[in-house]
């Protein structure tokens, strides 16, 4: 009944683009992304030239690059942010359309009817003029908010992005770091189970083997806090990706870029012409400075113009028009004017005040990144002279020229170096994720490509 009275009306009043009625059930049962071996990759919906032209292939496990493909085409949120981009669209749209004209049919009847009585009627038609002068400034205001709303949906994407590569990154070290605890947590249960024996047997005092027992107890505790970690953070990125929780994700690194500091400043000056978010505060500028010269052309008198045909009770027929002139005495949309003014001005400040930040936050983020490169260096030099000496403590051990507790002891400090470097590279790599962010390096069109099978 709903269908069929909405086309009655539409057509009685000659809407030919009348728009029908559709429902649309609300789901009752779970329904995630497919498995990442099941995406088909269409580069013609990633809007980041970075992602356009990567080979997709999950089939081998996921890289960064195409877990932030992943993540662009599946993430919940970003689905909600497109819908309400939608919602944005239309209304920029409806902002931007012309008023319609108004028809007021009327009819008078005559009582009683009598000879040479007719029943009068008015036919008019008005449209209001005013609407027609800020309907230029109205038009480049949609566009401008076109260009808003596509371009904070492009940040928003490179945000996610920059979300599911960092959530990779703290994934895959946590994932290294639980591999080399378990591998020094099995070797510590063992010798826990050799010591215990010795004590049993009198071969040993209990205060000469609590030093190890400690030792296992407190990397017990480390390994099984940094597993449970370790399975939330799969958790999440799975819910980033739009996958089920449940879902096994294969991640492969990838070799580890470099910041060229070289470029810092030329990247900067180049923040107004690359960020997204600081092009869509442009064009929400643009779009209320234009609002602001709609409100000053509405202090004009406003005039509603009408044509009508009428006949009255005596059957004489006449025509005429009429004009409805708002005078500005009191109001003149002053309050208006001082409303869009101000608007202006905020968004003035918002965005010198976005720049700002912007310019900082990427200068901190280069510093820190700077001394993050330095001390990563000088963990890769000193973690392999730990590899050396931990050599030569395993020979040293099976030659029985030093003990149990001595090897057990260079073995923790290697671990700690070993765990160390593992941090420092995610540090590493989360820096230039946020540099590549903060510069929106993603617009350009540089790849990353998975290191080579050993």
């Amino acid at each position: 009944m709903r269908d069929y009275g909405l086309f009655v009306i539409c057509f009685l009043f000659g809407l030919s683009g009348c728009a029908a009625y559709h429902s649309e059930p609300l789901p009752h049962t779970p329904a995630f992304g497919k498995t990442p071996a099941d995406v088909e990759v269409d580069a013609s919906k990633l809007d980041v030239p970075s992602l356009q032209s990567y080979l997709f292939n999950a089939a081998d496990g996921l890289d960064m690059t195409e877990t932030a493909i992943l993540a662009v085409l599946n993430n919940p949120d970003l689905k909600l942010a497109r819908d309400d981009a939608a919602v944005s669209h239309a209304q920029a749209f409806a902002a931007g359309l012309l008023p319609d004209p108004q028809f007021t049919p009327a009819e008078d009847l005559t009582m009683p009817s009598g000879p040479g009585l007719y029943n009068a009627y008015t036919l008019g038609l008005s449209y209001d003029i005013s609407a027609l002068i800020k309907f230029p400034s109205a038009l480049r205001a949609e566009h401008a908010e076109y260009k808003k709303i596509d371009l904070t949906m492009l940040w928003q994407e490179l945000q996610t992005i920059s979300q599911a590569r960092l959530l990779f990154a703290k994934t895959l070290a946590q994932d290294k770091t639980l591999a080399i605890l378990k591998d020094y947590h099995e070797y510590l249960e063992e010798k826990r189970k050799t010591v215990l024996e010795a004590v049993q047997h009198g071969g040993l005092s209990m205060d000469a083997a609590s030093p190890l027992l400690s030792t296992y107890l407190d990397m017990s505790g480390k390994y099984y806090d940094v597993e449970r970690q370790s399975a939330k953070n799969h958790r999440d990125l799975n819910a980033l990706l739009g996958l089920a929780p449940d879902t096994k994700l294969q991640l492969v690194d990838s070799a580890l870029p470099e910041f060229d500091m070289m470029m810092l400043p030329a990247i900067r000056d180049d923040l107004p012409k690359r960020r997204p978010d600081l092009l869509a505060l442009e064009e929400g500028y643009a779009a209320q400075d234009e609002h602001y010269w709609q409100a000053i052309l509405a202090q004009f008198p406003l005039v509603n113009a009408s044509v009508n045909r009428a006949r009255d009770n005596t059957g004489i027929n006449s025509r005429g028009f009429s004009l409805t002139i708002n005078l500005p005495l009191f109001n003149g949309n002053q309050g208006a004017i001082a409303v869009e003014k101000a608007t202006r001005q905020k968004l003035h400040d918002e965005y010198q005040i976005r720049l700002n930040q912007a310019y900082a936050e990427i200068t901190g983020i280069a510093d820190e990144y700077a001394l993050t490169h330095v001390q990563y260096g000088e963990s890769q030099a000193s973690l392999a002279q730990w590899k050396e000496t931990l050599a030569n403590a395993d020979k040293a051990l099976a030659q029985h020229h030093i003990d149990l507790f001595t090897y057990t002891n260079l073995r923790s400090a290697y671990v700690t170096k070993a765990l160390e470097n593992v941090t420092l590279a995610e540090n590493l790599r989360e820096g230039l994720i946020a540099l590549d962010t903060l510069s929106a390096q993603d617009l350009e069109n540089a790849k990353e490509q998975k290191d080579p099978a050993p």
